[in-house]
């Protein structure tokens, strides 16, 4: 029971702290399709993090133009789907997406509760791609 309890307190200590993994590959040597991300870092919001967040960053442009915003703080959530970014992140004047001459909003529901909101089109860069 001692050996398991101490094996239990080594492992939690192990993963306390924002500390840099020691082999963690030069930011610049990155291949084209890979994407940095920082795990409660420097892509994630300071005042508003949680254990274990997961933040990368992304660049959307208005399609077709260079009018380009990068957006940081874009959370990584491997189970589910799309591109969700509140208004009131962008500056920019997105395209909505229209079907009929009506503008097309989505309903996506998670473990916490659902989001709400228009789809809009965008040229978005992640990483080189």
């Amino acid at each position: 029971m001692k050996l398991i309890s101490l094996v239990l307190l080594i492992s939690l200590c192990s993963c306390s702290g924002n500390k840099e993994v020691p082999n963690s590959p030069n930011p610049k040597k990155i291949l084209n399709n890979s994407m940095r991300v920082t795990v409660n870092g420097d892509l994630c919001n300071q005042e508003t993090q949680y254990f274990n967040e997961l933040c990368a960053s992304v660049t959307i442009c208005r399609p077709g133009t260079q009018d380009c915003q990068t957006i940081k703080n874009i959370l990584v959530d491997t189970g589910s789907f799309g591109l969700r970014i509140f208004s009131s992140e962008l500056s920019l004047d997105l395209p909505t997406e229209t079907l009929g001459g009506k503008d097309v909003a989505e309903c996506a529901v998670f473990g916490t509760g659902a989001t709400w909101g228009k789809v809009s089109i965008a040229d978005v860069s992640m990483a080189n791609e």
